[in-house]
């Protein structure tokens, strides 16, 4: 019982992954609040914790907006007495190219993902400040990583999510909170229109077309990847803090921060002669490609 004692809230947790983390972290001991906006689902995940007893309650409505936000906490509080563990798993998903992408379909997960997760975690960390201790765990995306065709604004959004864990981790360390992000690697009802696209996109390049069978069964599950999450919930993962990290059911990964790669360097500025002469020389064989052609892609399969 890993995380017994410990009281936790998992957004966007009545399907897929969000559900799993809440069966996980209620199977070490934790007390969860079951968060969606379909009340017989949230009702529904929280009874099924409840028959294997463990100990949850259900709270309905959208992290979207900032009193939503506060509502879901302090239904923990009210209910549990404080909140130990945040997952920011809300989320929504909309692929469209950029030149084609609407207002609506970009403000989805800016306003879900983004804002739901600054949002809890505000309210959150305030209890966990008072008291010392507490685990945010925030969900990124790998289009926020190398650059996915159609993922404009999930990139956008999950981009931010990765920046603010940095920033949370450093803001809130002194008060014994840790921040981390965490990309899965897992099938959900979500990746549906993307395996389409992987079909269709196979097909007008004349190469074998998998099944959405073939792809879902190649997939790992949400609950083979949801240990890693629980041991970034508990007390023995307080060694660390602001970092992301890629789950999948055979790959942990650690993704490295940006840092400064190469440089042109003259105390006396450049000229623009100066920059075309030498920005090729100094910058060409550093130059990392994105969507299709990133390494990560090819080395994932």
């Amino acid at each position: 019982m890993l995380l017994d004692g410990k009281r936790a809230i998992v957004t966007g947790s009545t399907r897929g992954l969000g559900r799993a983390y809440a069966l996980a972290l209620a199977a070490e001991g934790a007390s969860v609040v079951v968060n969606g906006t379909t009340s017989d689902l949230a009702h529904e995940v929280a009874a099924e914790i409840e028959r294997a007893g463990g100990t949850a309650i259900a709270a309905v409505g959208s992290v979207a907006t900032f009193d939503g936000a506060a509502r879901v906490v302090q239904a923990c509080l009210d209910a549990f007495g404080g909140v130990d563990i945040l997952v920011n798993n809300a989320g929504v998903i909309a692929e469209r190219m950029m030149f084609n992408m609407t207002e609506e379909e970009f403000r989805g997960p800016a306003d879900v993902d983004c804002f739901g997760t600054f949002a809890c975690s505000r309210h959150a960390a305030r209890d966990m400040r008072a008291r010392g201790w507490g685990r945010i765990i925030n969900t990124g995306d790998i289009s926020a990583q190398v650059g996915l065709l159609g993922g404009t604004n999930v990139a956008a959004a999950k981009g931010a999510i990765h920046a603010m864990t940095y920033t949370w981790a450093a803001e809130l360390g002194r008060y014994g909170i840790t921040v981390n992000c965490v990309i899965p690697g897992a099938y959900t009802r979500m990746h549906d229109p993307l395996y389409q696209k992987t079909i269709e996109v196979a097909r007008k390049r004349g190469e074998p077309a998998p099944t959405m069978e073939e792809l879902i069964a190649a997939a790992a599950q949400p609950a083979e990847i949801t240990p890693f999450l629980v041991y970034l919930a508990s007390d023995e993962a307080a060694w660390v803090t602001g970092q992301v990290f890629t789950m999948h059911r055979d790959r942990i990964s650690l993704w490295s921060h940006a840092f400064e790669k190469v440089h042109l360097l003259d105390p006396a500025g450049f000229t623009l002669e100066q920059v075309r002469d030498k920005a090729h020389e100094a910058f060409a064989t550093a130059i990392e490609p994105v969507g299709r052609d990133s390494p990560w892609l090819e080395s994932r399969g």
